[in-house]
């Protein structure tokens, strides 16, 4: 047996088995996908990863092994015996041709009712933030709290009226355990609205609102930024997603927003925007 031959061998099968062995132990301790705080839709999106990883992985895991099998019995260059020369197998080309084909259709029809909840089955709820990506930063458009009603006001996405409601930079705020609808939208260039830990992703295209939903089951503070190269400032396009332990702890938090900003002295600020039209608006600091 030559030795080269087995040397490059066991090389070859420690590609394999080390693969495997460090997804294991990465999904063990939970750092192969970022950690998941959506119970709805972020469960449904990391079954979907897995799926697909465990069919890449075995066919991984094969081709290597084939490899390793065609590096080990495979004549030596001193041996005397003749080679055999193949030119081409129709029947096994077509084979793992149609066999590639199979998966993907497979994969095409079995991610359509995830795919259909997270992108096309809009929740009927009213809209809980309107969201404005631009050179670079996210400006943010909640109701107004309306005491009367003892409720937030309806927020029109299409034209958030300016006196219903208040805007914050770089911050949202949602509440926990409970389905989430924003609107998504950009002033300029294209930006991509995303929160790994919420497994969200969409693009901000200026001249379109996009609906989106999501929900976040576990209270805290989380990341989210432009997943799009959008110009020399796309690093600074970091934000937070603060969510709130509940529906009731979200709404005392809008109604205290909303009564700081009719206090005495605050009153409708004035600001250019990009256009170089002057405009009024309401503008709440992060807190």
């Amino acid at each position: 047996m030559n030795w080269q031959k087995i040397f490059w061998t066991i090389l070859f099968l420690s590609v394999p088995i080390f693969g495997v062995a460090s997804f294991w132990v990465c999904d063990m301790y939970g750092a192969l996908w970022p950690e998941n705080v959506s119970e709805i839709y972020g469960r449904k999106i990391d079954h979907l990863f897995d799926v697909i990883m465990w069919i890449t992985g075995i066919f991984f895991v094969g081709t290597e092994l084939l490899l390793v099998y065609a590096m080990l019995t495979s004549k030596d260059a001193d041996s005397s015996e003749k080679a055999d020369f193949v030119h081409g197998n129709r029947t096994m080309e077509i084979g793992w041709t149609l066999m590639a084909a199979a998966i993907l259709v497979f994969i095409a029809f079995y991610q359509i009712p995830t795919w259909s909840q997270v992108k096309i089955e809009k929740p009927k709820k009213p809209a809980d933030a309107h969201i404005t990506a631009s050179m670079w930063m996210w400006q943010v458009r909640y109701p107004l709290w309306d005491d009367k009603a003892n409720g937030p006001r309806k927020l029109d996405v299409t034209q958030p009226a300016l006196a219903e409601s208040f805007e914050l930079m770089n911050e949202l705020h949602v509440p926990a355990k409970e389905t989430v609808l924003v609107y998504v939208t950009s002033r300029d260039v294209i930006h991509s609205f995303y929160i790994p830990k919420m497994r969200v992703k969409q693009d901000a295209v200026p001249g379109l609102l996009v609906p989106v939903w999501f929900d976040a089951a576990k209270p805290g503070r989380y990341e989210f930024y432009c997943a799009e190269l959008c110009g020399p400032g796309h690093y600074m396009m970091r934000a937070r997603v603060v969510v709130h332990e509940s529906r009731e702890a979200y709404n005392r938090w809008l109604r205290d927003q909303t009564q700081r900003l009719r206090a005495p002295g605050r009153g409708l600020e004035i600001a250019s925007d990009n256009a170089g039209d002057t405009v009024a608006h309401s503008v709440a600091q992060a807190r």
